[in-house]
This record gives C-alpha cells, sequence and structure tokens, in this order.
C-alpha cells in the first residue's frame, strides 16, 4: 500500500494543508521542533527509579519521595534523592510531631534534619506546612519559596502557596500558584478540585470539556481503532508515527518510539484538515462539542496550549521538567483563556459569596 504526504515545513501531513493551517503552523512550527526531541533532553537517574518518579505524580501529599530536576549535558536530569540517615531520621520523628499536633517539636525536628543535610530540601515543605497548620501563613510562603528556588518543578509547593495565599485572601496569587501547580502536574486532582473551590469565589468555573480522541491503538497490532469517521485522519496519522519506525526515527532522531508533541499537532492537525475537506462535500456534517472546541482553538491560533496541557503532558507529566518559564506564562494564559470559563447569569452570586467568605478569614 502506497501511502501519499504533502509536506510543508519539513512536517508530513495525511492530507493536504490549507491556507489557514499553513499560517497556522508558522506560528507553531518552532515549539513543534522544539519538543519534538523532549525523550532526548531528559534524563531520568537512575532508569531503574522512573516508577517511583510517576507514582509522585499520582501520590501527591507529603510521603512521597524527594524528585528533583538539575542540569545535565543533554539539558535537564530528573533524579530521586535519598537524604542521608541521621537527617532521615529527624525528618521521621518530626513527622510524627506533625501528625500529632506537635508543632514546635516539629519545626525543630525539621530543623535539624535540613542542618544534618542541606541537600534534603524537600523539609522545607514540611517546615513550610508546619507554620501553615500554626497559622502563620506568610512565614509559610518562605518556606514554600525557598524550596521552589531549589527544585522549580515541585508542584507541591506551588499548591501550599496558592493554600497560603488563599489564607490570606489574595485570591489572583492563589490562583496563580494553582495553575502552576497544574502545568507541572496535570494529573493533581487535588489542584483541579480546588481550582474549581476558588472559581466559586472568583466568578470562574472550570471546563470539563477537554479534547479526548476517540481513537485507540492497539500496541501489539499497531492497529489503530477509531469511534467513527471523524476520527479517520486522526487514527492515520497516529497509525503512522506509531506503526512505522523508519518514518519516527526520519522525523524525531530517535531509535525507538517515544510520544512528542509534534506528533500530536501533526495528528490534530490532519483531525482538523480531513474535517474540512469533508464538510466541503457534506456541508451538514456534524461533529461534537470537543471538536468544535478544538476547531476554535486553533482558529485562535492557541493550539500549541492544547496539545501540550490536553494531549501530552497527561500521558508524560516528568516532560513538564522542561517547561521553561516563558512556555509556563504561555500555558498559564491557555488555560486562563479556555480551561477557566464565566458562567452566564451567576456573577451577583460569586460576589456576594466571594465577600462573604473573604470577611469571615
Amino acid at each position: 500500500m502506497i501511502r501519499f504526504f504533502s509536506i510543508f515545513l519539513g512536517l508530513f501531513f495525511i492530507v493536504p494543508l490549507t491556507a489557514e493551517a499553513k499560517r497556522t503552523f508558522t506560528t507553531i512550527k518552532a515549539y513543534a521542533e522544539k519538543f519534538s526531541a523532549n525523550p532526548l533532553k531528559l534524563t531520568i537517574t537512575p532508569v531503574s527509579q522512573q516508577d517511583v518518579l510517576l507514582n509522585w505524580f499520582s501520590n501527591g501529599r507529603a510521603m512521597s519521595p524527594q524528585i528533583a530536576v538539575r542540569s545535565s549535558r543533554q539539558g535537564r536530569e530528573i533524579y530521586y534523592y535519598k537524604p542521608k540517615q541521621n537527617a532521615l531520621a529527624a525528618f521521621n520523628f518530626g513527622v510524627s510531631d506533625f501528625q500529632s499536633g506537635n508543632y514546635y517539636d516539629a519545626l525543630r525536628k525539621f530543623k535539624t534534619a535540613l542542618q544534618l543535610d542541606p541537600n534534603f530540601y524537600k523539609v522545607y515543605l514540611f517546615i513550610g506546612d508546619t507554620f501553615f497548620m500554626k497559622g502563620q501563613y506568610k512565614e509559610a510562603i518562605k518556606f514554600f519559596n525557598k524550596l521552589l528556588e531549589k527544585n522549580p518543578i515541585d508542584y507541591m509547593a506551588n499548591l501550599y502557596l496558592a493554600d497560603s495565599y488563599w489564607k490570606l485572601g489574595e485570591l489572583a496569587k492563589a490562583k496563580k500558584y494553582l495553575i502552576r501547580s497544574l502545568i507541572l502536574n496535570v494529573r493533581n486532582g487535588e489542584a483541579w478540585g480546588k481550582l474549581r473551590g476558588l472559581g466559586e469565589l472568583m466568578g470562574f468555573a472550570v471546563d470539563n470539556n477537554r479534547f479526548i480522541p476517540l481513537v485507540v491503538m492497539d500496541e501489539k497490532s499497531k492497529l489503530v481503532k477509531v469511534a467513527d469517521g471523524i476520527w479517520k485522519n486522526y487514527g492515520l496519522c497516529k497509525g503512522v508515527w506509531r506503526g512505522d519506525s523508519d518514518f519516527f526515527t526520519k522525523k524525531t532522531s530517535i531509535s525507538s518510539y517515544k510520544h512528542t508533541i509534534a506528533e500530536e499537532f501533526e495528528c490534530v492537525v490532519n483531525l482538523l484538515e480531513g474535517i474540512s475537506l469533508e464538510k466541503k462535500t457534506n456541508p451538514n456534517l456534524k461533529v461534537p462539542l470537543g471538536i468544535r472546541r478544538l476547531q476554535l482553538i486553533a482558529s485562535r491560533g492557541d493550539l500549541y496550549g492544547l496539545v501540550v496541557m490536553e494531549l501530552y503532558l497527561p500521558q508524560n507529566p516528568l516532560m513538564a521538567a522542561l517547561i521553561s518559564e516563558k512556555e509556563m506564562e504561555n500555558l498559564t494564559l491557555y488555560i486562563d483563556k479556555y480551561i477557566l470559563i464565566k458562567p452566564h447569569g451567576q456573577h451577583k452570586i460569586f460576589r456576594e459569596e466571594r465577600k462573604r467568605v473573604l470577611s469571615s478569614l
């Protein structure tokens, strides 16, 4: 079977690109090229700890190990830190006091752990959380920020910063750090829940209508199954990326398959182009709400945010370690624009509830 591709800006497409799609790719090409080599820019040390690292994104709170990021020759390195035994012992005694509500002794033991092992900086999270439990929110913020200076990918520090600012009534800052926490770990259910609660005070809701492709890949046969004809071109694209090793290696310079942002860009554009061509022969074609939302976002030139936040990071949370501060700002704007929405006709209720809660703090 012979496959035909049209070529634009070094990217391959199963359907010919329209002028609108070409304009879109003029703006996002740099992103696709930069992230297509993602797996090559991130080292996991040791590799045997990858499951431990991934569990960090699921378990959430305190008892998870210290996972941190540092510079490496390839780009960035995520590593699992094993603290000194005497520092770990002092830390564990501190955790016991913390859980018993004995915050004075907990603080003393946490600070001892940090003195014994200054690189055991996950302890900053517990020191900050202890001050938080004591109602000393400004002091808590200092220690959460100290942790982020040492380890900028710590999503829990961002989450706890949001809690602290919320308690202080600084809701805009609480929202900022909740969003940053989500970008660093889009699987963080606690942060999503808190963002919904914050929305009740600030007058926004979290849109649950995300883009979820109705496509299933059989890993053994490499066949792609689609829910219906709407997803045909997305499925064809996925089949080429995952089933044709020569094609994948040529596109990414990676010897074996890894999920990349470039793949998702191409397949999403193939989906949009396929629907556009189908509508020319079938003007009454109906598409699901999720795809209509995708079309709107693409028409506004914001496809990058959707691909990263809704398709790539949910499957590859460790890759958040590669996000630069500028990209963090861009993704924050995307979330604010397309995931946090303002419900109609309820603004007065929101304002009154916000005023009531703030007055009770």
